[in-house]
């Protein structure tokens, strides 16, 4: 079983505020959280050097993306020592959202966690199932197959800078949050699947946050499930008040 440590928060703004209310939004957040507390916040491309601008210790900057090269002729994509250049440590991947927008994406995800953890940084990895898949009772066969198919070997350098956000799909967006049990299912299946593949000592390092539709309502208790080591949160992390909420609660059970 993973074992408890700091939780990791994480705010994915997706395409949501605007860059000259990013930086005040931030400052609310750490206004409502204790001083301890590390607030990771991943805003659309534009806003990253406005916040990287902060001079706060807790506040640390993820990204939504990233190209799988550090450079060359791919116009509009973002590379990761450019991410790098402007401060940021986190780096999601594999969001569902991204997935469906682009066919192709599959087949990108295993390089892109390459780049970002042979950069240094942190690789949020997402993975989770549709809801068919989940009526249908094959949840944890079609998470086996995105692990398999997605994650490199251990071999690979930097694996421990590895983390495992579960978002079933079904639950993104809809205020419908899979219930403990299930998350606590499917949550112990990765960790399970990580201590086969890895080996338990770097599945004992690698956390596993739940994301979908997590709220100041239901944060307490999703952070009670083992091993839940944290929330990937959307729309929640949008309103100040909210996510500092949500936060607090992780905080209040580690």
């Amino acid at each position: 079983m993973l074992t408890k440590r700091e939780p990791l928060i994480i705010a994915n703004w997706k395409m949501n505020v605007l860059p000259n209310e990013a930086v005040s939004l931030v400052l609310e957040i750490c206004k409502q959280v204790s001083e301890q507390a590390k607030i990771i916040v991943a805003p659309p491309f534009t806003h990253l050097s406005l916040l990287g601008s902060l001079n706060n210790d807790n506040i640390f900057l993820g990204a939504q993306d990233c190209h799988e090269k550090d450079f060359g002729a791919f116009t509009s994509e973002i590379s990761c020592p450019m991410l790098k250049d402007l401060g940021v440590k986190y780096i999601i991947l594999g969001h569902s959202e991204k997935r469906l927008s682009n066919p192709l994406e599959n087949n990108r995800i295993t390089n892109k966690i390459k780049s970002v953890l042979q950069a240094g940084l942190k690789a949020v990895y997402c993975c989770g199932e549709p809801l068919d898949i989940r009526e249908s009772g094959k949840h944890l066969e079609f998470i086996k197959i995105q692990l398999q198919n997605d994650l490199p070997t251990n071999s690979f350098p930097n694996i421990e800078n590895l983390i495992i956000a579960y978002e079933p799909i079904w639950a993104i967006g809809t205020g419908k949050t899979a219930l403990n049990d299930q998350i606590l299912e499917t949550h112990e299946y990765i960790y399970d699947w990580l201590s086969d593949n890895y080996g338990k000592k770097l599945a004992d390092t690698i956390p596993i946050l739940y994301g979908g539709s997590v709220n100041s309502n239901n944060a307490a208790q999703i952070a009670h499930i083992p091993n839940v080591n944290g929330a990937l949160v959307g729309g929640a992390s949008l309103n100040p008040l909210e996510f500092a909420n949500i936060l607090n609660s992780f905080y209040l059970v580690n």
